[in-house]
């Protein structure tokens, strides 16, 4: 799988409709320039090792119908209504604390939707 940091160059991508980065080694916070890819439908970069805020350009995107973030190690996520909204129950706005085997201690997510280190 790809391991390292998500490049800022991300952002030039504006056509792009799916990003499926999921189960790799993806260190570091994820950049706020992946709120420019304003044509996102489906946004998956669940299973690395992202860390820090979601950035809040996540929430302007009009298009996204599926975000999944889950086992990160992300600890606040910006407010985006319109997926609990829509598609909430059938996994499509997905972030949590990280898998708890695999760090020694919990994190609290602000707005997450489920985190499995909660006490």
């Amino acid at each position: 799988g790809l391991s390292g940091r998500l490049s800022e160059s991300i952002g030039n991508l504006t056509f792009m409709t799916e990003l499926d980065l999921s189960d790799n080694d993806i260190k570091a916070s994820i950049p706020t320039e992946l709120g420019k890819l304003s044509n996102l439908i489906y946004l998956r970069l669940s299973y690395n090792a992202f860390t820090g805020t979601a950035p809040e350009g996540l929430s302007e995107m009009k298009g996204l119908q599926l975000l999944q973030l889950q086992s990160n190690r992300i600890t606040k996520m910006p407010t985006i209504p319109r997926l609990n909204d829509i598609i909430h129950g059938h996994s499509t706005f997905v972030a949590d604390c990280g898998v708890p085997s695999a760090f020694d201690e919990a994190l609290e997510c602000d707005n997450c939707t489920m985190c499995c280190n909660a006490d």
